[in-house]
Formats: structure tokens, C-alpha cells, sequence
């Protein structure tokens, strides 16, 4: 078996077995109710057939309306068991992302969630979701960890010896890039988290304008992205956020994380 798919299955199997995984932070429901207005905007048909790759313990299925038909697809088999148990109706398959098991032209919508950088190359996925999407079939790619930012957090951390009592660069870079203490206590490896996420193990997360060129070349059509999650966005000024919003894509990097949105 491929070393990154074993790592991911390694790391997620700890993780959901010792309940890390539930208590992760996009489990919110402050962000759930803004992934719901997501969908909301983006898909106006009540009865759909959609599909959730990655789709871990059923997190996404929490955001989506009932009237949906889902399914969802991983590879991680404790993560498959928990999306049953959290929602018995979804018809949960196990699979790789870069072989869906599903026939070409099937889904009305395609979803992964803070997924991305577990793939090893997104552009074998991304031709995956192109053959199953029907015709005008849309997908939404949410919270892939943006390489501007993080390749900006490194720079700071090696360059800057000021102290910020608003920002840490510090406290910013051991989350991006030295996990491994933290996730020592549920019996994880170093090697297993390294090779787990090589999307942001190996070039510190993914480049949104790298990813845009792929997918519309394979697409054919203008892709859609939006930067979120600004750093210590909960405190700061309202009218400095927009400013920073106004002045994408030059503040790119002020952004920690990225969605992607597009239709076939």
C-alpha cells in the first residue's frame, strides 16, 4: 500500500479511536452554520446526488440539507464506522480519492473538506471529480492550509527576533510545522503525521493560484476561490478586515487558510 494512504490511515484511525478527531476545531458550529450558507449559495436544487471525498466521521454531512441524496467515500476504516454511526443513511464507501468508485457522469456535487493536503498529487483527484461530475456539476473544495501564509509564518519565525504580545510567530509555526509532541500522547509517529499530509509536510501547504491553473485546465472554466480564516481575525477592527478582503489577492498571505469553487 502506498506510504501516504497507510500514514493517513494510521494517523486517523489514533485520532477518531481516542476522540482527538471529534473535538477538532472546523467542528464548530460557528462553522458549520458558515458552511451551510456556502452550500446554500452554491447549490439551489433541493434534491441532488452529492458526494463527500475524505469524508472522515460524516462532518460535512452535518452542513448539507436532507433533501440531498449523499454518499461519502474513505479510506480510513474506524473514520467509516463513525460516519455510519453519526449518520446511518448515508451510504458510506471505502476508496482512494484518486480512484472513486463511482461511474463517470454521476454526481450533481462533489465535496472534500481539509482534504487537499493529504493527497499526494491533487491533480489525479481533481480528473477524478471532473469524470464523475454530470454536466454542470459543481464541486467545493473547503479550508486547504495556504502556502503563502505559511511559507510567510517560517520566514518570520527564522528572521524576526521582536516579540509580539498580539502575534506569535512562534506559537503560529510549531502548529504549522511541529505538531509531532502534541500528537505523541495519542500514539502517533512522526513519520506517519509527516507523510499523512504531504501537501503541507512538503511545500508548507498548497498554492491557491497553482491549484486554480490546474483545475481550469482541466475544467475549461473560470474557478472561484476565497481566502479565509485571517489570524487573530477575532481580534481585530471590522473595517481592517474588509481592507485586507479589498486588497486580495496582494494580502494573500495574511490568509491561513482557502476554498475552491467550480462547475464542469
Amino acid at each position: 500500500m502506498d506510504k501516504i494512504i497507510q500514514a493517513n490511515i494510521n494517523v486517523h484511525t489514533k485520532l477518531v479511536q481516542d476522540g482527538n478527531y471529534q473535538l477538532s476545531p472546523h467542528k464548530l458550529d460557528e462553522n458549520k452554520k458558515k458552511i451551510k450558507i456556502i452550500l446554500r449559495k452554491k447549490i439551489k436544487r433541493n434534491n441532488i446526488l452529492h458526494l463527500d471525498v475524505g469524508c472522515g466521521d460524516g462532518f460535512i454531512f452535518d452542513c448539507t440539507p436532507k433533501t440531498w441524496s449523499s454518499y461519502g467515500i474513505d479510506i480510513t476504516e474506524a473514520m467509516i464506522n463513525e460516519c455510519k454511526k453519526n449518520h446511518p443513511s448515508i451510504v458510506v464507501k471505502k476508496g482512494v480519492a484518486e480512484k472513486i468508485p463511482f461511474p463517470n457522469s454521476h454526481f450533481d456535487f462533489v465535496s472534500c473538506y481539509s482534504f487537499l493536503d493529504h493527497l499526494k498529487d491533487t491533480s489525479l483527484f481533481y480528473k477524478e471529480v471532473y469524470r464523475i461530475l454530470k454536466p454542470g456539476g459543481c464541486f467545493f473544495f473547503g479550508l486547504n492550509p495556504n502556502s503563502h501564509f505559511f511559507n510567510s509564518i517560517q520566514l518570520i519565525y527564522h528572521t524576526s527576533n521582536k516579540k509580539n504580545k498580539k502575534f506569535s510567530p512562534e506559537d503560529e509555526f510549531k502548529k504549522a510545522f511541529h505538531n509531532a509532541e502534541y500528537y505523541r500522547k495519542f500514539g502517533i509517529k512522526e513519520i506517519d503525521l509527516e507523510l499523512c499530509e504531504p501537501g503541507r509536510s512538503r511545500s508548507n501547504g498548497l498554492n491557491p493560484f497553482t491549484e486554480i491553473l490546474i483545475l481550469e485546465k482541466l475544467f475549461k472554466r473560470p474557478i472561484e476561490i476565497k481566502f479565509n480564516w485571517i489570524v487573530n481575525q477575532n481580534r481585530l477592527e471590522k473595517n481592517f478586515i474588509k481592507s485586507i478582503y479589498d486588497a486580495l489577492p496582494f494580502s494573500s498571505s495574511l490568509f491561513k487558510y482557502f476554498d475552491i469553487y467550480g462547475q464542469k
